[in-house]
């Protein structure tokens, strides 16, 4: 839905910046006026096509503000809340493993407590991303907060000097630029992460049939766990943000299902039976469904670079409406502001920089439609190569 409102907004956008259907009834003031009367002598010239454009930024509005509470509550704290329930759980367990071997006078190796190595990796690794979903929240909610002001504008209400003006209106413009910043970081790291990831996974892949039949446990932790799942990925309890009646229950079957794995994955020679009973298919299927998994990592990664170079010449594109505003004389200028604004005129800079903006989110949630459409021509490729 929000995809589909961004796709939306910014056509419409896009229309009123090009002036397309100037005759028709989207640019007639008075066509409002059939339905309310709004105060003049700003607000009464609102066209249909900008009450439009209103109605749109006011979802995106609500709509950042509800998912960035959403990401900060239930993806972050919340998150956080729980791991840190989960951890002394786990060293507690660890300590109960490490007195019975010494009582039974059983030295321990590294490989007994690699399942205690592949949830303390999960654990922390998920740290990481609630901490990432509070930053993320929070600059989700400032851009919504920031499209109330935009709201605003369509409807002239700056220009009448209310809700602190066109001023007001460019520190809005300010703090979405701001809070922009850390999201086009994420979409680098996320593309870079996604495509490393696709190329340890074929390495994996090519080797993990000769690994299971080696009885090699060093081989094995988080990631890797991770990678051998059918589903092509590990979530456990803790990463969903799920309530969970008995999280020390849970504990204690999510480390039973991971041993009952670890075994399998290196039991020695007959590895590769109790491999397939365990995970309903042989190391052969597994590597090959996992060489599947590595295109789609890398068609993810490449997807996130899309997405960052669209939201960045975006951000680049309203960058010039701020910097316009605040360096005005063009005559009187620094040369960094000249060059930022490519040898344009302000007014030619601040035209092209927001039309400029409003198409790359406008090709952005169509990027994100026809996405689905690729994966779905990479999982048929995928199962064609492995009937043949």
């Amino acid at each position: 839905m929000d995809a589909l409102v961004q796709l939306v907004r910014n056509a419409m956008c896009c229309i009123k910046d090009l002036n397309l259907y100037s005759d028709s009834v989207l640019y007639d003031p008075l066509e409002m006026g059939k339905y309310y009367s709004f105060p003049s002598p700003h607000l009464n010239k609102t066209t249909p096509l900008e009450f439009l454009i209103s109605l749109s930024q006011l979802y995106a509005c609500l709509s950042c503000i509800y998912q960035g509470y959403h990401s900060i509550k239930s993806l972050g704290v919340y998150k956080l809340r729980r791991i840190t329930r989960v951890f002394p759980m786990r060293m507690k367990m660890c300590q109960e493993e490490a007195s019975k071997a010494k009582k039974a006078k059983v030295k321990t190796s590294e490989g007994d407590a690699l399942h205690h190595q592949i949830v303390l990796q999960s654990l922390l690794k998920e740290s990481d991303n609630a901490l990432r979903s509070v930053l993320v929240g929070i600059c989700l909610m400032m851009i919504g907060i920031s499209f109330f002001w935009l709201f605003g504008n369509s409807l002239h209400i700056t220009d009448a000097g209310w809700i602190g003006g066109v001023p007001a209106l460019i520190h809005a413009l300010s703090v979405m630029e701001i809070a922009l910043v850390p999201l086009l970081f994420y979409m680098i790291k996320d593309g870079m992460d996604s495509i490393q990831s696709s190329e340890r996974i074929i390495q994996f892949s090519n080797n993990v049939v000769s690994y299971v039949s080696k009885d090699k446990k060093n081989w094995i932790n988080r990631e890797t766990y991770s990678f051998i799942q059918q589903n092509g990925s590990w979530t456990p309890f803790w990463v969903s943000d799920d309530p969970v009646a008995s999280e020390q229950l849970s504990l204690e079957n999510e480390i039973k299902s991971i041993i009952t794995v670890i075994t399998a994955m290196s039991s020695g020679k007959e590895s590769s039976a109790d491999f397939k009973k365990t995970l309903k298919h042989s190391p052969e299927d597994v590597a090959l469904n996992m060489t599947a998994k590595a295109e789609f990592a890398k068609f993810e990664g490449c997807l996130e670079f899309v997405y960052f170079f669209l939201n960045f010449f975006a951000f680049y594109g309203y960058l010039l409406a701020i910097i316009t505003y605040y360096f005005d004389k063009e005559d009187d200028q620094p040369i960094y502001v000249s060059s930022l604004r490519l040898g344009y005129s302000n007014n030619d800079a601040e035209w092209t920089g927001n039309f400029a903006g409003d198409l790359m989110w406008t090709i952005e949630p169509f990027v994100i439609f026809t996405s689905p459409l690729l994966f779905s021509f990479l999982s048929k490729k995928n199962k064609k190569i492995k009937t043949d």
